[in-house]
């Protein structure tokens, strides 16, 4: 009687463990079938889109825009990686991002051979040269770039250069002065340490209108030294194809929040 007992009461705790267990079970097996597919996004300093606060965390445009792609979707899972403008097609080439806002193939990926494709242009900029404002200088001064000491950032691409980012290159055939952060072109210019500088229109805005004396400092030049065609770029056959990546950003074209971020970088300077 009492070995009967002890079976039926082992029976009901199994039965009880296994009723407890089922739903646990379920969730893990739902959240392995659901689990959105990681994503991660190569971000280099290319103020304003992304710049890197004071701990070395990226922001900017880019972060913001990723933070928004993870609110109104699930399938994948947005996430900054950092990397430079000059190591990020090795990052790329060693996996350790798949996507990059802000970009074009045109500048480095294609002549690279990297297995790269691109959404539509989601959004147009440029960049414009900047001088020291003087009673007696006007934008002819900026027809003759030969005589000048120019100054960019280092792995970037310029018309004026023919779009070569190679710095031996661009300092010794050219003379150009190369500087690491964006906010070092427009405080050379203000030095008077080298009369040109190659400045982000986008960025040109938002440091005007921080600090609007900088209006009157600098002559911004009517041409482009070239028009920027914003586009994401993205490694091919992965999760995350590059028709899925234009539905997003078509949706983000149309979503308040987004149109409210990128109000103050769409004007001119």
């Amino acid at each position: 009687m009492i070995s009967c007992l002890i079976a039926g009461v082992c029976r009901r705790t199994q039965f009880l463990a296994i009723i407890v267990l089922i739903p646990i079970f379920l969730l893990m097996w739902g959240h392995e079938v659901f689990a959105a597919d990681t994503i991660k996004v190569g971000m280099y300093r290319f103020p304003p889109f992304v710049d890197f606060n004071a701990s070395g965390e990226p922001e900017g445009l880019s972060l913001d825009i990723l933070n928004r792609l993870n609110e109104i979707q699930g399938d994948f899972r947005f996430e900054p990686v950092v990397t430079s403008p000059k190591t990020r097609y090795s990052d790329f080439s060693a996996g350790q991002f798949d996507m990059v806002l802000f970009e074009n193939v045109d500048w480095g990926w294609t002549h690279r051979n990297l297995p790269v494709s691109q959404t539509p242009e989601f959004m147009s900029g440029g960049e414009r040269y900047i001088a020291l404002a003087k009673p007696d200088r006007t934008q002819d001064y900026f027809d003759d770039l030969s005589n000048k000491a120019i100054a960019g950032i280092a792995g970037y691409h310029y018309g004026f250069a023919d779009f070569k980012d190679d710095p031996e290159y661009l300092r010794h055939q050219l003379g150009v002065r190369l500087l690491r952060r964006a906010d070092d072109l427009i405080r050379a210019i203000v030095s008077g340490h080298v009369d040109i500088a190659v400045v982000t229109e986008s960025l040109l805005l938002k440091k005007i209108g921080s600090i609007p004396s900088l209006k009157e400092k600098l002559l911004v030049s009517d041409r482009y030294d070239q028009v920027y065609s914003h586009r994401v770029v993205l490694r091919t056959d992965m999760a995350l194809s590059v028709t899925d990546m234009s539905n997003f950003m078509d949706h983000l074209e149309i979503d308040p929040t987004y149109l409210a971020l990128i109000k103050n970088y769409r004007n001119k300077p």
